[in-house]
């Protein structure tokens, strides 16, 4: 992702409490269904600003870039 320009970090408290949730839901619910998931945070929307001062933001464009670019490379991943 930063390759293409688009600004990217691992973060292992990005929004700890929901996003755990939602990953180890997500996981419980397809165990022993053979199916890839994962979890990715992104930041808020550059016009949710106003609405939440000093909460990082991003571009609705670069956040589909990086998914696009994240998910291709998991393709790749799985094909080899």
């Amino acid at each position: 992702m930063k390759a293409a320009g688009v600004p990217a970090a691992i973060s292992l408290s990005a929004g700890t409490f929901v996003c755990n949730h939602i990953f180890y839901s997500l996981q419980d619910y397809l165990k022993n269904r053979g199916i890839p998931s994962g979890f990715m945070h992104v930041p808020l929307m550059d016009e949710q600003r106003r609405e939440f001062p000093g909460l990082p933001t991003m571009p609705i464009r670069q956040m589909i870039a990086g998914v696009e670019i994240s998910l291709s490379l998991l393709l790749k991943r799985e094909e080899l």
